[in-house]
Parts: C-alpha cells; structure tokens; sequence
C-alpha cells in the first residue's frame, strides 16, 4: 500500500487486509497469524498508535525480515543482508 500520509496508508492496508481476510474464510483457508508481520517503508516516522489488524489480532511490525534467502530492511539499505551474507 501506498499513500500520501502514514494515516492514509494504513486506513487502505486494513481495508485490503478485511478483503483478504473474507477471501480467506470464504475459501476455508486460514492464515498463520503468529508469522505474519508488516513493515514500513519510506517515511518511518510513524506513530506508536499506527496498526495493521486482521480481525482483533493486531499484526506485528518488523524492521526487516527474510524472504527467498535475501533479508530485506525497512530502509532499504541491505545492510542486513550484506553481514548476513
């Protein structure tokens, strides 16, 4: 998600996730809440009320994460990745 304002973004990101949410019942699927996490991009000047929720669980954020063997960070410098590496 993208916006011009953290607020902005958030309000569209918890709109998508209700959307993926639905999907998800409807299909019968589920979703392993404990492994799921968001991060922020750009701008990380975003306050500590600012939440991604799927139903009443409040999603966790993280600074950087794994994914496909290459670490990406919240601020895209690939710091992270280089030392692992």
């Amino acid at each position: 998600m993208s916006g011009k304002t953290v607020r902005e973004t958030g309000v569209k990101a918890n709109s998508c996730i209700e959307a993926l949410q639905s999907w998800f019942l409807a299909n019968k699927l589920s979703l392993n809440l404990v492994k799921t996490s968001y991060s922020v991009f750009g701008d990380n000047t975003v306050s500590d009320d600012f939440e991604l929720k799927i139903g009443v669980t409040v999603l966790k954020r993280v600074t950087s994460y794994k994914y496909l063997r290459i670490i990406i960070d919240d601020k895209l410098t690939w710091k992270e990745h280089v030392d692992y590496v």
